[in-house]
């Protein structure tokens, strides 16, 4: 630790005698810009090492795993990311936890959670994580496994609501389970004292602040953060509250908070799962409705074309309107004959961004002994009144229609 502050306070000293020394036009800038850089990196790895945390590899995408600018959730936009200023002590102590807003290439808004060291999130070596080594691990913004994303409405804010029921301390998911057992015995079990219940989201812009219970049973009122109105709530599960090991995303709370107060008074009250008729989100108080004309089927309408290949069906069909994160294709399979064919429906959005003219393929899997009609049909899905749940998890039923086809299996 010495030898770094000393190291800074030289790179300081070379850095006022270049800045102060006679030189050309052009080499001067170039070598000043060099160690002011420089400066910048030694400066954080000195605030890291105050910390007394020992800093290891990051935090990576899963094996296999890859994102790409114009499929899925997109990949992060350059300088979106914004570390929120939401510090919440873990109920061991330690690092505390915080939150980061990323914006991705497909108009999506992610929230990302962890340990906060040095003013980095990440996440801790335990509880099964890396090994156990003890070290901090920071999440670059590159790693949106990491991150809970949504569309953003027609005025760029996002709405989400997170209840994570048996989160490792450690903050990586992945390192173990909370009980009940994880249905691989390979997977290990986190320790009871290293389980966490956490909540946490992005309410809007009119959000102010959200009230809930402690694990101590008190009543606390946290402001919310940002211009989505993040929170974010750390708790120790209790013999009352225990971790139920589950992962409940959506777009707004429907679980563990008690309310939230809006900047105009408005207060949403949310009602307990167990009450009569169960739990009641809040509503989205300040989402707007992306801007797009409605479409109807005879502006989609184009043949749809299946060939079948062992138990895949092949659908092509040419889209005549470009699709986005926010406007996307959904293709659905159905057997005639459910019993025979052991499935009632198969299906998905095609979740890529696709141009006006081109030829969309798409794979769909069925059964190996399934026999007889399977109709295909494809709808254009377009998130207006309310944002996905999930991701690309519209349902076809009232979109309107790009066309039908029958194939016969067997």
């Amino acid at each position: 630790m010495a030898e770094r502050l000393k190291a800074l306070d030289e790179l300081g000293e070379e850095f006022e005698r270049v800045a102060s020394t006679p030189t050309s036009r052009r080499a001067r800038p170039r070598r000043v810009l060099v160690l002011a850089v420089a400066l910048v990196i030694l400066a954080a790895a000195v605030a890291l090492a105050a910390t007394g945390v020992l800093t290891g590899e990051p935090v990576s995408n899963p094996p296999g795993v890859r994102f790409t600018p114009t499929t899925g959730v997109g990949t992060p936009l350059a300088g979106s990311a914004h570390l929120l200023d939401l510090r919440v002590p873990d109920p061991s102590g330690g690092a505390p936890w915080g939150m980061r807003t990323v914006r991705t290439t497909r108009g999506m808004g992610c929230a990302q959670i962890g340990r906060l060291v040095g003013g980095r999130l990440g996440v801790l070596g335990q509880d099964g994580a890396f090994s156990a080594d003890g070290r901090f691990h920071e999440i670059p913004t590159t790693v949106l496994s990491q991150a809970e994303c949504r569309q953003s409405d027609g005025a760029g804010h996002v709405f989400l609501a997170v209840s994570y029921q048996g989160m490792p301390a450690s903050a990586l998911p992945a390192g173990c389970a909370a009980r009940p057992a994880p249905s691989t015995p390979s997977h290990p079990i986190c320790p009871a004292q290293d389980e966490r219940i956490i909540y946490y989201g992005l309410l809007g812009p009119h959000a102010r602040s959200v009230i809930y219970d402690d694990d101590r049973g008190h009543t606390v009122t946290a402001r919310t953060s940002g211009p989505d109105g993040a929170y974010l709530v750390v708790l120790r599960p209790s013999a009352r509250h225990p971790a139920r090991g589950y992962f409940a995303p959506g777009t707004s709370p429907a679980s563990g908070l008690k309310s939230v107060l809006y900047r105009d008074g408005r207060v949403c009250r949310i009602r307990s799962p167990r009450a009569l008729g169960g739990a009641k989100a809040c509503p989205l108080i300040g989402y707007i409705a992306p801007r797009a004309r409605r479409l109807t089927s005879a502006e989609l309408a184009v043949p749809v074309h299946v060939t079948v290949a062992g138990t895949r069906l092949r659908i092509s069909f040419r889209a005549r309107v470009a699709a986005d994160a926010h406007s996307y294709y959904i293709v659905t399979a159905r057997p005639e004959h459910i019993r025979v064919c052991g499935f009632s429906a198969s299906g998905g959005p095609v979740a890529r961004d696709i141009a006006s003219g081109e030829v969309v393929h798409d794979t769909l899997s069925i059964p190996s002994q399934c026999r007889g009609a399977i109709h295909v049909s494809v709808v254009l899905h377009q998130q207006r009144g309310q944002p996905d749940q999930l991701p690309f998890s519209g349902l076809p039923d009232h979109d309107p229609r790009v066309g039908t086809a029958t194939v016969e299996v067997g």
